[in-house]
């Protein structure tokens, strides 16, 4: 394994591997939450839901959203 295998949650800051790393969140809730609540979202847990997460920040992001 090396450092290009790698990739940084965006809300934890561990490192995993790509393959297990989820990229843009936003995209895998298609349409299920409102722009605005995404927006809000980022703003006040100040991350970009673009970027790239591991699996139990998905999950929670997710839940959260839907909520």
């Amino acid at each position: 394994m090396n450092d290009e295998d790698l990739r940084e949650c965006e809300q934890c800051n561990k490192k995993n591997q790509l393959d297990t790393m989820i990229f843009n969140i936003v995209e895998i809730l298609d349409n299920e939450v409102t722009e605005k609540k995404i927006d809000n979202y980022e703003y006040k847990n100040n991350v970009d839901l673009f970027g790239w997460f591991c699996g139990d920040c998905t999950n929670t992001i997710i839940k959260t959203l839907e909520q």
